[in-house]
């Protein structure tokens, strides 16, 4: 991804409005028509990403801020400066409606409403803020209910190939989300150590290990790899070489499409329908909360910045989460 430096942003900003950008956006049946400044929607989307893109934030998110805009636009037949707080609530509660979908698909919809308002309007793009009154969306939270042991070995015993069973044990072990395995390069992993590097949210790079016998499964699966030469655990490889990649023809790099569909077929075949990839991040999670490993330390291995997003994963006593909270913070 290429990064800005100041300088660099400095004159994207100075002539933005004069030249073209070759930014792809995501739009939904979107309409060129001239806002009261002279801007359009997607001109104005085009200015939210280069600074998100800037900020270190992935293409693939800022694209998913922006179809929701288009989403809103579409459905008020307005430009984004035209929307008001009352179009913003008819949204909400008709497109939930007309979609049947749950209240948090639609309070992250409204965090990604509020993401993009909020920017044009501190950069002085738009009027006014219509988000700015816009309350969350209430919903229950339910707690994801961890894979029992028996699940995990229905799992493992109907898996087919090799690829797939490594890609279990890694999830297990790591706890790392789907888009994280999908960015995972051979270079990434320390087979010596059995340590991986990991690329988060918002570029934040961190290290997660792995057993022996995950080592052991994903060596099993690179002896197969038609793009590699792998010897025992010494691997000659082309530079950015995925670590899991498509099993037919020439090995491409797994999406994230991909690995969610074969989890849920593997699911169905194995009697566990619930599964999906998340599921094996909350089992890790709870997991290390089972053995008292340290809230703030669960955080740190799942990504997250902050100790309460561990509330959404693991079973763990509130006490514990307020008692860590108070002692550690939101600043250490």
């Amino acid at each position: 991804m290429t990064r800005f430096n100041t300088e660099d942003l400095k004159f994207l900003e100075d002539t933005f409005w004069m030249v073209s950008f070759n930014f792809s956006v995501d739009t939904i049946s979107s309409t060129e028509v001239t806002t009261v400044n002279g801007e359009t929607t997607d001109r104005l989307m085009e200015y939210f990403k280069i600074g998100k893109l800037s900020s270190g934030k992935t293409e693939s998110t800022i694209n998913q801020y922006i179809r929701v805009v288009h989403q809103l636009c579409d459905f008020c037949h307005k430009e984004i400066n035209m929307i008001t707080t009352d179009d913003v609530l008819s949204f909400m509660v008709k497109y939930r409606i007309q979609n049947n979908v749950k209240g948090s698909t639609m309070d992250i919809k409204r965090k990604y409403l509020s993401s993009v308002f909020s920017y044009l309007y501190k950069h002085k793009k738009i009027a006014d803020n219509p988000m700015s009154i816009v309350e969350p969306v209430k919903y229950k939270k339910c707690i994801k209910v961890p894979l029992k042991d028996e699940e995990i070995e229905l799992l493992k015993i109907n898996t087919t190939n090799s690829r797939d069973l490594a890609i279990i044990h890694f999830f297990l072990d790591t706890g790392v989300r789907v888009s994280e395995l999908c960015g995972i390069n051979l270079e990434d992993v320390d087979f010596k150590n059995y340590t991986c590097k990991v690329l988060g949210k918002g570029n934040k790079e961190r290290t997660v290990a792995f057993s022996g016998k995950t080592a052991m499964r994903l060596n099993e699966y690179l002896k197969q790899r038609k793009d590699i030469n792998m010897n025992g655990t010494y691997c000659t490889y082309a530079p950015n070489t995925p670590l899991f990649a498509s099993r037919k023809g020439h090995p491409t790099r797994l999406c994230k499409t991909a690995i969610e569909s074969m989890v849920r077929k593997l699911g169905m075949i194995s009697g566990v329908t619930r599964v999906h990839p998340h599921l094996f991040r909350a089992t890790f999670a709870t997991r290390l909360a089972e053995r008292d490993t340290d809230i703030g330390v669960i955080a740190k291995l799942l990504g997250h910045a902050d100790l309460e997003s561990v509330n959404r994963y693991v079973l763990i006593d509130q006490t514990k989460i307020e008692a860590t909270i108070r002692q550690k913070g939101f600043c250490s």
